[in-house]
């Protein structure tokens, strides 16, 4: 009876134990659902379960953008033209006779004074003989050209040298037809030499010449350089930046700033770290600043750079 009652309970004791283990397997997957779900999801707000990652978190940081304040300045309107380096007093010498060049008694870059023999014609023809005639500088300069060599045949309507009063040099340049009505004696230019990389020159318009080449539509002026500076030779390459307009004292932003919405010029103004639409009005420009005569007024704050990621009402975050 003792060993009946014994197997008796082993049998109930096995019993539980499988069931158990059963109920332990059924809630082992929804255990570990529960687990991944976690993971993945995290609570609201985590993305991972990592803090900081969502969306959410971004938009309250803002678009990073780069941001100016608007300020006064003082606005060039410039044309860029390219000119040549010329003599102020240069004078064509001609001979009084027409004839053989029988000698050219100066070389380039000599000093002469007015009245020297620079070079000897001869107008003989055959079977008869004239006197020599002598091609004398009219004036005291520079000898900057020879137009013939000896031996050739010279007229009395080609010069034969040039001189020039190299102390007075001058700039010569070709304005198109469209900005002829702003040209006026006296106005600023900045000068480059290609022979003196990096370095500015400041001339100012002395000669503007009453009559259009009605061939290439331009104006034909001249510039001299307020410093004279021995290094620039006649015949020198010059690039011109001619100031045709200037605005002083006036509302200015950076010209990267200044964007279009359908068909109007607007900006964007950072107010409480918020982009606000604004439409402007735009005065004189130069490379890289603009004159605004209405819509802004100084002081205020605009975005630079990041445009093209901000619209109306956009969370901005300005970085340096």
């Amino acid at each position: 009876m003792k060993d009946n009652g014994k197997n008796r309970g082993d049998r109930i004791v096995q019993i539980i134990l499988l069931v158990l283990i059963g109920a332990g397997i059924a809630t082992f997957p929804v255990m570990l659902g529960n687990k991944s779900s976690g993971a993945a999801g995290g609570p609201p707000g985590m993305a991972g379960g990592m803090p900081g990652m969502d969306g959410a978190s971004e938009e309250t940081e803002g678009i990073a953008v780069e941001a100016a304040a608007v300020t006064r300045d003082t606005v060039r309107e410039y044309i860029k033209v390219n000119g040549d380096v010329a003599s102020a007093s240069s004078v064509n010498i001609y001979p009084d006779m027409a004839g053989k060049l029988v000698s050219v008694d100066v070389a380039l870059g000599d000093l002469v004074k007015k009245g020297q023999t620079l070079a000897m014609v001869d107008p003989s023809q055959p079977g008869q003989v004239y006197s020599r005639s002598a091609v004398k500088s009219t004036i005291s300069g520079t000898v900057t050209a020879i137009n013939y060599d000896e031996g050739e045949t010279v007229s009395t309507g080609s010069a034969a040298v040039v001189v020039g009063n190299l102390n007075e040099l001058e700039i010569v340049t070709y304005i198109p037809e469209r900005y002829v009505a702003s040209v006026r004696k006296g106005l600023t230019a900045e000068v480059s030499f290609d022979a003196y990389p990096g370095e500015t020159y400041h001339a100012a318009v002395t000669e503007i010449s009453p009559v259009l080449d009605s061939d290439s539509r331009s104006q034909e002026i001249s510039l001299s350089l307020v410093d004279a500076d021995s290094r620039v030779k006649v015949g020198m390459f010059a690039s011109v930046k001619l100031v045709v307009k200037e605005e002083a004292n006036v509302i200015t932003i950076p010209k990267l700033a200044l964007t279009t919405y359908y068909e109007d010029q607007v900006v964007y103004v950072i107010k409480d770290n918020t982009a606000e639409r604004r439409t402007v009005s735009v005065g004189l420009s130069s490379s890289d600043t603009v004159q605004i005569t209405e819509g802004l007024e100084e002081g205020e704050t605009i975005v630079v750079r990041g445009l093209s990621s901000i619209s109306d009402g956009s969370t901005v975050s300005i970085v340096e």
